[in-house]
């Protein structure tokens, strides 16, 4: 049974806009609604705590982006951490205000693959208010640049 791992970098809560927030709401339901319950997300924000499948770890206050990258290196180094990362058969890289289908782990949990990459890039449109996508162009640059990976690309 393949477990997911989501990491996830929260906007700072001074830094979040009203959009910011309201699309981040939308980011945890679909995880919350995920079809397939064999996944973990590590939220890296300005708290502690676990509910569920839901880890948060604080960054805690930096003045740089050397400091910044320190608090990060600590973060990973934790025993709780890396535990998380060992655990996982695949680990997702996700911002705070994507969208995520909440059946796509359902989808990819018994493909073979190194890679799953999207076609489509789905974003909150803010000039018509809907939830818009468009074909994305890095993927063809990812699929020919990274020969001896086998790739699972959806549209």
């Amino acid at each position: 049974m393949s477990s997911f791992l989501f990491v996830t970098h929260l906007t700072p809560f001074k830094k979040r806009s009203k959009l910011r927030s309201a699309l981040q709401k939308i980011y945890f339901k679909a995880l919350q609604n995920q079809t397939y319950n064999n996944w973990k997300v590590l939220l890296i924000g300005e708290e502690e705590k676990k509910n569920r499948n839901f880890h948060e770890v604080s960054i805690g206050n930096y003045n740089s982006d050397y400091e910044l990258s320190e608090r990060l290196a600590d973060i990973y180094e934790r025993p709780e951490i890396i535990n998380l990362f060992e655990e996982a058969d695949f680990i997702i890289k996700l911002d705070d205000d994507d969208l995520i289908s909440p059946t796509i782990l359902s989808k990819v949990k018994d493909l073979d693959f190194d890679v799953y990459y999207d076609l489509y890039h789905v974003f909150y449109d803010v000039t018509s208010g809907k939830i818009s996508r468009q074909k994305d162009r890095k993927s063809t640059r990812l699929n020919s640049s990274h020969l001896g990976i086998s790739y699972a690309v959806f549209c």
